[in-house]
């Protein structure tokens, strides 16, 4: 897809030929009795006409794979950061799909219009959209089917919905007045006459959707922490900033993710994040009912709600701690998943060695995830690997429910690997799916950041969490001479079907979650 990455001030622009136009990729059953649960979103080719709503969709030899093309009717915003930042998503601004939980065949996806931003000293610049699409067998396969807006936001994130339809999206506000600050502070600690912007706060908030009206609901509010150079609380200050366009934060988790848990209704963030003019990580729990607070911060919020974060030592389950909320850890990836039967959230990241993987502690911690501290940043990490085959895992990919374990898909020192891992951290499976691999992953050692690993439940909810012998997921994942490629493996991650190759067809950015 042609990009236009000149732009110094606004984020580049997707050609003007491409109007903000999406292909959604479904793979369909074997009888294509029904569309199932793969959204992979990309920028359509040029050569597309695009009227806003038009939908066109495409089947592939095979009678497996159909590729549908949504006109938006208004551009998609690239990442701002100009030639810098074309390497963070190999595509445009991510666009995280979530499917609908009692609706079959509705799935909800957040993106960025391609505006300017940085004029408004009150943080009125930018639009986030969230776009309802209506999934069938019959052609056109995907179709949209509403959408809700958000004028004053220039960047949307990750996406989430509770059992009753609530959608909840990452949205971030670009405050001039947080940036400058930001700017005169690092002047001052590193003793230079200019400093740039790329580490310099965005205020994140929370937008909330209706999914059966697609109206807006309620006001937004914030769950990063609100800037105050020098400042080190839990909600305030420049521990755990999440970013404008600081290369490593961005480039090891994208825009962020945001996880709803059902069990204690809790809406958590976790974001690359820049502390001064280091790079790390910051994580956000908030209840689904905190309460609004009239606390007032050093800097405007902008107009979005503030609410109370709530300080884990409150409850009987600590998932966090200080340096969650905000440390200079060097985080270089990340990938994480709600589990619906465990009422845990996995976090699966790496610094500067192997990946790791902890529990949350949104439920308790057991087996090798367990401290007698609780959850917390240096508690409970098991690493990823299998000693009997000599194997690491070195660059996130995807995970998902499996039983009362996990399911994840992610670069190894030998390929593109499946794992499985039960509820008290021990490896159970490791299947080499293709020991083939991208450019990226053969060449950057520990800065693998290929991130193009991808995991999707197919045939059944991802609530029922079927695994072993019945499970059936599909995988995604760039091979040498970037070839894109799609398996189906079950639950105990053995190969159903040899790679297919849809490099000419379909493609997905990285840190866009299927």
């Amino acid at each position: 897809t042609a990009q236009d990455f000149s732009g110094a001030i606004a984020p580049p622009r997707v050609d003007g030929s491409v109007l903000g136009s999406v292909a959604a990729q479904m793979a369909l059953g074997r009888r294509r009795l029904a569309v199932s649960v793969l959204l992979a979103l990309v920028a359509e080719p040029l050569g597309y006409t695009c009227t806003d709503g038009r939908s066109t969709s495409r089947d592939l030899p095979g009678g497996r794979l159909s590729v549908t093309s949504i006109c938006l009717g208004r551009n998609i915003a690239g990442p701002p950061g100009g030639n810098e930042a074309r390497g963070h998503f190999r595509g445009p601004s991510p666009m995280h799909a979530v499917a609908d939980k009692s609706r079959p065949g509705t799935i909800y996806f957040a993106w960025t219009e391609d505006l300017d931003f940085g004029a408004s000293e009150a943080g009125a610049d930018g639009r986030v959209h969230v776009t309802k699409l209506a999934l069938s067998a019959a052609a056109p396969h995907a179709a949209k089917a509403g959408e809700a807006s958000f004028d004053g936001f220039m960047r949307a994130g990750d996406l989430d919905i509770t059992p009753e339809g609530k959608l909840g999206v990452m949205c971030a506000k670009h405050v001039p007045a947080w940036v400058s600050s930001f700017i005169e502070y690092m002047k001052v600690v590193k003793e230079k006459e200019s400093y740039g912007d790329e580490m310099a706060p965005l205020l994140l908030g929370v937008c909330h959707v209706d999914s059966a009206s697609m109206q807006p609901v309620g006001t937004p509010w914030r769950i990063g922490k609100s800037y105050m150079p020098g400042g080190a609380s839990m909600s305030e200050g420049d521990r755990g900033n999440y970013p404008l366009t600081a290369w490593h934060a961005i480039r090891d988790g994208g825009y962020g993710w945001l996880t709803f848990a059902d069990e204690l209704r809790t809406w958590t963030t976790w974001y690359g994040a820049t502390w001064g003019s280091h790079t790390g990580y910051a994580m956000h729990t908030y209840f689904d009912d905190s309460v609004v607070v009239d606390t007032v911060f050093n800097l405007t919020t902008a107009g979005l709600e503030n609410r109370e974060e709530p300080w884990p030592a409150c409850c009987p389950r600590k998932w966090a701690d200080w340096n969650r909320h905000g440390t200079g850890d060097h985080q270089m990836g990340s990938m994480t998943r709600y589990h619906p039967l465990l009422k845990e959230i996995a976090v699966v990241k790496h610094t500067h060695g192997p990946l790791y993987m902890q529990h949350y502690g949104l439920a308790p911690l057991t087996g090798n995830f367990f401290h007698e501290k609780g959850g917390g940043h240096l508690t409970g990490r098991v690493q990823l690997n299998c000693t009997n085959r000599n194997d690491t895992a070195r660059s996130e990919g995807a995970i998902r429910p499996c039983g009362l374990g996990w399911i994840m898909a992610m670069v190894t020192d030998q390929g593109n690997v499946c794992a499985k891992m039960n509820r008290n951290g021990t490896v159970t499976a490791w299947e080499l799916i293709d020991a083939s691999l991208g450019e990226e992953n053969s060449n950057l050692g520990q800065y693998r950041q290929n991130k193009l690993v991808r995991l999707a439940t197919l045939g059944r909810p991802e609530a029922s969490a079927r695994c072993g012998a019945s499970g059936r997921f599909l995988m995604g994942y760039e091979a040498a001479g970037g070839r894109r490629m799609l398996v189906e493996i079950d639950g105990d991650c053995r190969r159903l079907t040899e790679p297919v190759e849809v490099t000419e067809s379909t493609a997905w950015p990285r840190h866009q979650e299927w």
